[in-house]
């Protein structure tokens, strides 16, 4: 131990006063020696021939009454009044801070975030940074101060639903870990920290949700659809107050439909979810002069999912395009379903292309049947989807075709002679046609705008879905036509996984499940859906018996008219309508 001797002056004696140090290293002051604080090892220490113990301090933790404590250690501030100036925290207040705690920094995603780490009882916790762009509520939970006023106390089945959605829902409900979920953030958030009706609906409806989650899993069944029942019925009942408010929160009451969405979702209920889609997106209208999407990143990223789910449930008018567009002018758009922004104003075009070639079915021929797609109009520009017969290749049927001769070329050559003749043929191509072909071409060229793997592969097979839905919605091409991206589209979804992904978005994958005739694919989408049970979505299940529908028709109509599948031609919203289902594809 270092020590240094200060005279001082006295009448009667001159005393020293030994003046203690802690500077030098672990080994000197252990053998109370001098120490020259030398680096990277003192003298004293070569001298003795021993390792230096250096000079950092290491902390112990030391319980009420412990004397001793091992040698060479400093003992670290009583633990009992770390936080004796900071608010106490209820269990439950804990739970609704913490849930806006992220992945750590090594994991997160190399994107713009709002997250940073701040002082307080969660210093080790990266949580949500203050900013004027976060929604009021969220602003005011995350201050350094006593917690907001929270909802009553919850029993212990809402604390049970509350954990299940946080921990098992939330994170299912993006196709990857990213920071900015809201569902795992935002939502459980507000749900608890206001009371005012919206705040009420929307904490009644993720309980709801979580409910019928577990009713699917098989958890307590009949107990959790009774909760679901009472949760959904509370839901509703305060919404209805809270959208009567002249003050209602525009983007807490739109979290709350959009979770009864989700929550028919996860319920099962296949033609309830389409109402609750509709009511929030007259909410939007009605509140579309106020831009109320640019108030925080809350209302802005509730709104861009209703947008994801208004594309995605069907055709738009060129209004509700608009607004959509108003609201996709950020970069992020889409990010919560894994695509791009370009990708997403692809699909809203090719609904428009598909909504006017129907329209104008009489100038454009049978869209239905790919034999039939040239101009019945001399003043109308002519289609063109090639059939076997036309490209080298013995025969091609559609559904309702007669027999003959089976198709001899391979998948893959039938592929590339499609997509060739898209780029020439002897067929006049008409100004709808060249749209068509561009259109295609543009979702080939859109660029993939994420380098981590896990997401840049999503966005592959977003990509990939709507190249498949372009040619089936614009060009209506046999299956074996679409192949090639069929084929690479599944061997992503086989490899997502791997790569660490979660499940992936629905509608791409459905896309490309529907067209599938060869065993192999059939084997690779079942295993899909088997990854997708896990989550306990109990429309998926709907979706799963869909698919296997339109394979077993198509296998029918193959065996019937003596053709193979990949030339059965068929439209998986007719068999949907015909089964009475209205499944939401997010």
């Amino acid at each position: 131990m270092e020590s240094s001797f200060v005279a001082q002056d006295s009448k009667n004696s001159r005393k020293v006063r030994r003046v203690k140090t802690f500077t030098g290293c672990w080994g000197c002051r252990s053998r109370k020696i001098k120490c020259d604080e030398a680096t990277p090892e003192c003298s004293q220490c070569q001298k003795a021939g021993v390792k230096c113990a250096g000079y950092e301090s290491t902390l112990v933790w030391i319980l009420p009454g412990q004397k001793s404590y091992p040698a060479g250690r400093r003992r670290a501030l009583r633990y009992d009044l770390t936080w004796s100036r900071s608010p106490s925290y209820g269990s439950d207040d804990i739970d609704a801070l913490i849930v806006q705690c992220d992945i750590p920094d090594s994991e997160q995603l190399a994107q713009p975030s709002n997250i940073s780490k701040t002082a307080g009882p969660f210093t080790v916790f990266p949580i949500m940074a203050k900013s004027k762009q976060l929604h009021p509520d969220i602003d005011r939970a995350m201050r350094l101060t006593p917690t907001p006023r929270l909802l009553a106390e919850p029993d212990d089945s809402a604390s049970y639903l509350l954990h299940h959605y946080t921990t098992h829902i939330a994170p299912n409900m993006m196709p990857f870990n990213d920071s900015r979920n809201p569902w795992q953030s935002s939502y459980p958030l507000l749900a608890r920290c206001g009371d005012t009706a919206g705040h009420k609906s929307l904490y009644h409806a993720i309980l709801a949700q979580a409910a019928g989650n577990l009713a699917h899993l098989g958890v307590e069944r009949e107990l959790n659809k009774a909760s679901n029942m009472e949760n959904y019925a509370k839901s509703i009942e305060y919404l209805r107050v809270s959208l009567s408010s002249p003050h209602k929160d525009f983007s807490i009451a739109l979290a709350s439909m959009l979770t009864l969405v989700m929550s028919e979702h996860y319920n099962g209920q296949p033609n309830v979810w389409r109402l609750h889609l509709n009511g929030a997106w007259d909410l939007l209208r009605s509140s579309q002069s106020q831009k109320p999407w640019l108030d925080n990143d809350f209302a802005w990223v509730t709104t861009q999912s209703l947008c994801l789910l208004k594309i995605k449930s069907g055709s738009t008018t060129q209004d509700e395009q608009d607004l959509i567009s108003s609201v996709a002018e950020r970069s992020d758009f889409g990010f919560t379903t894994g695509a791009t922004p370009e990708l997403l104003a692809c699909i809203m075009e090719i609904n428009s292309l598909h909504d006017y070639i129907k329209q104008n079915r009489h100038m454009y021929g049978m869209m239905d049947d790919p034999k039939s797609m040239a101009s019945t109009s001399s003043n109308a520009p002519s289609l063109l989807v090639t059939s076997p017969s036309s490209s080298g290749l013995q025969r091609s049927s559609t559904s309702g075709s007669s027999g003959g001769p089976l198709l001899s070329a391979s998948p893959a050559s039938s592929t590339a002679t499609y997509d060739s003749s898209l780029s020439s043929s002897s067929v006049p191509l008409g100004p709808l046609f060249t749209t068509i072909k561009n259109l295609i071409h543009r979702i080939e060229q859109c660029v993939l705008e994420s380098t981590e793997a896990i997401v840049h592969t999503h966005q592959r097979i977003f990509l990939l879905g709507t190249l498949i839905y372009a040619h089936r919605q614009l060009l209506n091409p046999p299956p074996f036509a679409l192949f090639s991206h069929l084929s690479s589209l599944l061997d992503c979804v086989a490899l997502y996984p791997t790569l660490g992904g979660g499940h992936t978005a629905l509608w791409p994958v459905f896309m490309a499940a529907v067209e599938v005739y060869l065993p192999e694919h059939k084997q690779q989408v079942r295993e899909w859906m088997d990854r997708a049970d896990q989550i306990g979505v109990a429309s998926r299940t709907d979706v799963h018996q869909l698919i296997k529908r339109i394979w077993a028709t198509r296998e029918q109509m193959a065996d019937d008219e003596g053709i193979e599948e990949c030339e059965i031609v068929l439209s998986w919203s007719v068999i949907m309508n015909e089964m009475g289902l209205d499944i939401v594809l997010s």
